[in-house]
């Protein structure tokens, strides 16, 4: 018995008309993944996985960052922190709540420790008779404008006084 003939037809041969076939792969929808398979998937070590889950939360993520921040580099910078803290740790996740919960808790443990590690040094008011420069380092030293500044503030409290 001879194998069946393979027909190929050219496009302009083709009919516009949809078969069964195409009509029944038209219906047919493919659901994403819930956020438990992608995690059970991410696990075992799946890529692909971890990108559908950076994909789905990435805007939200974002823009839940550039809210809370000022500056466009710190929060992306933030965000890409976050997604390394949950693929790091998503063997903790125990899906007691819903997985955007726990990014999002992650996320704003992210920030607290951006803020905390970015906090600006402190200048301690001059006692009278004190040197400005000797309570100071060099490298926090002020600069010219800001000891000019500074000085103004002192003589309109010493006026007022």
């Amino acid at each position: 018995m001879a194998a069946p003939a393979l027909t190929i037809r050219a496009k302009s041969e083709t009919s516009t008309h949809p078969t069964r076939e195409t009509r029944a792969l038209e219906s047919v929808k493919v659901e994403p993944p819930s956020d438990d398979a992608l995690v059970e998937a991410i696990r075992a070590g799946d890529e692909a996985a971890f990108e559908a889950l950076y994909n789905r939360y990435f805007k939200r993520v974002y823009h839940f960052v550039r809210k809370r921040l000022s500056n466009i580099a710190d929060t992306e910078e933030t965000t890409q922190e976050v997604f390394i803290s949950v693929f790091s740790s998503i063997d903790s996740f125990r899906g007691e709540a819903p997985l955007a919960a726990w990014i999002f808790g992650i996320t704003r443990r992210t920030i607290a420790a951006r803020f905390k590690r970015k906090r600006h040094p402190t200048v301690p008011l001059a006692d009278e008779g004190d040197a400005m420069s000797a309570q100071i380092p060099a490298s926090e030293a002020p600069s010219p404008l800001e000891s000019c500044e500074y000085q103004e503030y002192v003589d309109q409290l010493t006026h007022t006084l």
